[in-house]
C-alpha cells in the first residue's frame, strides 16, 4: 500500500468501492466473467440502463461466487453489483466486453 501501487492500481482501474462487501476475484475471460467475494445476498449484473440479471443466495447457502449468466449479454459493458445482509453494496469498475459477444 505504497502510494506509487495505489496510483498505478488507480490508473489501471484495478480498484472497487464499496460499503462493506469485497471482490476477491475478478476473472474476466473471453467470453466469461467469474468472481469471488465476501458473503452476499445478490450478485447484481448491469449494464445499460434498468437491463441486468441477479444472482440471488440460495436458501441455506452462501453466495461467494458467481459467474455472468449464460442467457444474459451486456451492451458494451458490464458492471458488478454485490449486496449484502446488512443492504451494504460493493461495485466493480464496468468490465468491457467485447463487440461480438455483446450482441
Amino acid at each position: 500500500l505504497t502510494r506509487r501501487s495505489v496510483l498505478s492500481a488507480l490508473k489501471k482501474g484495478a480498484f472497487f468501492s464499496t460499503q462493506g462487501p469485497v471482490f476477491k476475484r475478478i476473472e474476466v475471460g473471453e467470453h466469461t466473467i467469474d468472481i469471488e467475494c465476501s458473503p452476499v445476498q445478490q450478485v447484481r449484473w448491469r449494464t445499460f440502463g434498468k437491463v441486468g440479471y441477479v444472482e440471488y443466495k440460495k436458501k441455506d447457502a452462501e453466495l461467494t461466487a458467481c459467474s455472468l449468466p449464460q442467457g444474459f449479454q451486456p451492451r458494451v459493458f458490464v458492471r458488478i453489483e454485490l449486496v449484502d445482509a446488512e443492504g451494504k453494496k460493493a461495485w466493480s469498475n464496468p468490465i468491457f466486453v467485447c463487440r461480438e459477444y455483446s450482441r
